[in-house]
């Protein structure tokens, strides 16, 4: 049985993982993105912006978060909308 120490750093890596996987997956799938869902370079800009604005909102936030509804309710809520999000992302039929 894992100690709750290996645990909690366990679950922040695979999130830092997550989130590092998906900043460079999407840079370096922005072509085939681009060809599948028939998309401007405009439209592929929204992607990086999109996610770089969501980041910016949600890490001010995380103090506020874990204070009120306590650390791993969030670590666990956010990789769950994140996992929810990127299955989303992935089966989407067009840019849209």
């Amino acid at each position: 049985m894992m100690v709750y120490r290996a645990r909690v750093e366990l679950l922040y890596l695979l999130g830092f993982s997550l989130d590092l996987v998906n900043m460079f997956i999407g840079t370096v799938a922005y072509p085939a993105i681009a060809a599948e869902l028939h998309a401007s370079v405009s439209q592929l800009a929204w992607i990086g912006n999109a996610y770089m604005l969501g980041l910016t909102l949600v890490i001010p936030l995380g103090h506020w978060l874990a204070a009120r509804v306590g650390e791993r309710r969030v670590l666990c809520l956010s990789l769950a909308l994140f996992t929810v999000g990127a299955l989303l992302a992935g089966t989407a039929p067009s840019i849209a």
